[in-house]
């Protein structure tokens, strides 16, 4: 049943972005996490997005379009809750770099027996061309073991979460939604890797709506 919903997920969105403006490519991520006290914690990550496809462009390339670098300092309030500030780094292909800082607070809870993780985050992007990006975000995400009912070391796993982002800056406002479906293979408690599709829809309040697809490869260690 898990795997006849991710696939009528994925034949939905292939027939929706037909019909709007697409591009889409490769997404590797690397994240790796480690405790520094009972309650505190950093986190490290880096993301590229790798361009290969422009519907505007008609044509296919491979170009590396950015490079995320994130630095987290996290503190667990509870067994279920954390907050965390963090910083990120921007590179762009163009020489177009961002900064940007952030501020989140998450928690899980269980919803007839389902394990679902919350993540609420503000962010606040600079750059030297252009006035300041405000983002509020709010993103659930959660696990279905595919062998049992829980996901136990050396098993595979359905994931999928969705973030909408509301984002404003200076005379202009814009809400994007990132959804996210995929198989993950949980190794032990400290590694695991995740295959998906992050589908990233904005400009709905600016002309010419958009979508974005990436093949997602998503790999946690925990030292």
């Amino acid at each position: 049943m898990k795997l006849k919903l991710l696939i009528i997920f994925l034949f939905t969105s292939t027939v929706i972005i037909a019909q709007n403006r697409f591009s889409g490519g490769l997404m590797p991520e690397f994240s790796v996490g480690y405790s520094i006290s009972e309650r505190f914690s950093i986190q490290h990550k880096i993301e590229y997005q790798q361009a290969m496809f422009d519907q505007v462009e008609d044509d296919l390339y491979f170009d590396l379009q950015q490079a995320d670098i994130q630095h987290f300092l996290e503190y667990k309030i509870s067994p279920t809750v954390d907050v965390a500030g963090g910083y990120q780094s921007r590179f762009e292909a163009d020489g177009f770099n961002h900064h940007r800082s952030i501020q989140q607070v998450s928690w899980i809870s269980r919803l007839i027996g389902l394990r679902i993780g919350y993540r609420f985050r503000t962010d606040q992007t600079f750059s030297n061309d252009e006035s300041p990006l405000f983002r509020f975000r709010i993103r659930a995400k959660s696990q279905f073991p595919l062998q049992g009912l829980e996901v136990d070391q050396g098993e595979q796993y359905l994931v999928i979460s969705n973030e909408v982002i509301y984002m404003t800056k200076t005379q202009s406002d814009d809400f994007e939604n990132r959804l996210n479906a995929g198989i993950g293979h949980y190794f032990n408690d400290n590694n695991k890797l995740e295959i998906g599709l992050d589908w990233r829809t904005d400009d709905y309040l600016e002309p010419g709506f958009r979508n974005r697809l990436w093949l997602k490869a998503s790999y946690y260690l925990s030292l």
